[in-house]
């Protein structure tokens, strides 16, 4: 018999309600999920519900499952410190460490769904199309395995895979179709920059000047690349291209180390600035640049 079994036989055979049981350290749902065998809960959690039952803490214990969680638990301390210092392949490592039940876990899927897709945002920076398409279609698996909300998560990987299948003509795309629906679309402050470039710049394309005018609002006094960018592109719209490749000019002298990515957009506009301002040589050198990471973006394995 499991431990959810077994909490709910005792909790039955004492007639105590779901509501009485959790007191104030659960809820009721996560209970449920506890006694349906859907969620492996915590040495503490079932320390706290041995408590509340009034039977001892190995009486709950299970044939197999004591192992478990007792490696869980200790496991639960060190992936923590390795998911806030960003050390995300050595925080999914110790996530595969727990085998085949450890995937099935809810807790443990979300944090290799977290984990893939922070690999996979890193691959696709770096111009790696095919590798960070692998990551997110993974972390996409993931994401549908727990119960806990994802929809952070799947909205930025829609995100990333409309611009991989723009940036390789469609050569690298998706594989994964079943997905949650989607909600925001950040869940780290490291992603919130990025998201919020993508919103505007997709509100751009789309004539929403409300939208990129609120990004530069609440960005005033901001001179990060990704601002600069949005300010940039709005020159260019604005058919103001001398500003436009001002602001370009200046992103490349302070940046020492551009992302491909964001570099290919950089040379995007800058294309444009400079054969709007007739200047055809810089136009063909961003050209040139831009098409060699083209090239790059669609050959990466």
């Amino acid at each position: 018999m499991q431990i959810g079994q077994k909490i709910r036989e005792l909790r039955l055979k004492e007639n105590i309600t779901q509501a009485e049981l959790v007191g104030d350290r659960l809820t009721r749902n996560m209970l449920s999920m506890i006694e349906n065998g859907k969620v492996v809960p915590s040495l503490q959690t079932i320390e706290y519900l041995a408590a509340r039952l009034k039977v001892s803490t190995g009486m709950l214990f299970s044939t197999g499952q004591e192992e478990y969680i007792l490696k869980k638990d200790r496991f639960s301390q060190s992936v923590k410190q390795m998911f806030l210092a960003g050390e995300f392949e050595k925080c999914l490592s110790e996530c595969d460490s727990l085998g085949e039940r450890g995937s099935a876990d809810d807790e443990i899927a979300w944090i290799r769904a977290h984990c893939l897709y922070q690999l996979g945002h890193k691959a696709f920076l770096e111009g790696q199309m095919t590798e960070a398409s692998r990551l997110f279609n993974q972390s996409r698996v993931s994401a549908e395995r727990t119960m806990f909300s994802t929809d952070e998560i799947c909205s930025s990987i829609d995100a990333h895979f409309r611009l991989i299948r723009q940036l390789t003509d469609g050569a690298v795309t998706d594989t994964y179709v079943s997905m949650k629906d989607s909600g925001s679309d950040s869940f780290l402050a490291q992603d919130r920059a990025w998201n919020a470039f993508l919103r505007a710049r997709e509100a751009l394309s789309n004539n929403d000047l409300e939208t990129v005018n609120d990004f530069l609002s609440e960005h005033d006094a901001d001179e990060d690349i990704w601002t600069e960018l949005i300010r940039a592109e709005l020159a260019v719209y604005d058919g103001d291209y001398r500003s436009g490749r001002m602001i370009l000019d200046r992103i490349l002298s302070r940046e020492a180390d551009i992302k491909p990515v964001i570099k290919y957009y950089l040379l995007e506009d800058l294309e444009i600035c400079c054969r709007e301002i007739d200047d055809f040589k810089g136009a063909y050198l961003a050209s040139k640049e831009r098409l060699e990471l083209s090239e790059l973006f669609q050959s990466t394995k």
